[in-house]
């Protein structure tokens, strides 16, 4: 990070910000560590379930705008540090987002994850799960066409006019698509589509 500050280059930095503590928070934000840290819900039990663990965070309480909300302990550190309301925009130009995948599992505490970014000023960046083979290995998750469309409903109401704007955005793949592991040439990491296979051309 530092090398790469001295040679004026940004970058990204994902995390499950299970390491970060005070003192670390402070130096990422003290040098403009872009991050996206993964928290795919505000329900400890929820998110806990998704990873498959239940001792990796120590989650606290975070007050914001009067409203409290339990926070795994890391992200708190990274708010305290500066992070909080580092942009005006909900969505770009942010240090910090928070990351996370649509499934049947969290489907419902998504809102509240949205409504704490809302109030933090810090972004948060969400993705389908790909449809793998067999699909039967996660169909019993992969939410349906339908209710994603009604959680961009619910989530909608609670962002801003410039922040709904980003529902109707194109994923930015699609303008420089990319070739998976089975050659597939794709445009969007979200989407089972491809337009063609490098290996059978």
């Amino acid at each position: 990070i530092e090398y790469a500050a001295s040679l004026g280059m940004g970058f990204t930095v994902t995390t499950n910000g299970s390491l970060v503590d005070k003192k670390i928070g402070r130096w990422l934000y003290d040098h403009r560590v872009r991050l996206f840290v993964k928290l795919d819900s505000l329900q400890p039990a929820v998110h806990n379930k998704l990873y498959g663990t239940e001792d990796r965070y120590r989650w606290v309480d975070y007050v914001v705008n009067e409203a409290t909300f339990r926070i795994p302990e890391g992200l708190k550190d990274l708010l305290t540090a500066g992070y909080q309301n580092h942009c005006r925009r909900f969505l770009r130009k942010h240090l910090l987002a928070v990351a996370m995948v649509i499934t049947r599992l969290n489907l419902e505490s998504i809102p509240e994850v949205v409504k704490f970014c809302r109030l933090c000023g810090i972004g948060i960046y969400m993705e389908k799960l790909l449809p793998v083979r067999p699909v039967t290995l996660l169909s019993d998750i992969i939410p349906s066409p339908s209710e994603i469309t009604n959680l961009y409903s619910i989530i909608s109401h609670l962002m801003d006019h410039e922040s709904k704007s980003w529902l109707k955005v194109r994923c930015a793949f699609e303008t420089d698509p990319f070739i998976d592991v089975s050659g597939n040439i794709r445009f969007c990491f979200g989407i089972d589509r491809n337009i063609g296979n490098i290996r059978r051309m």
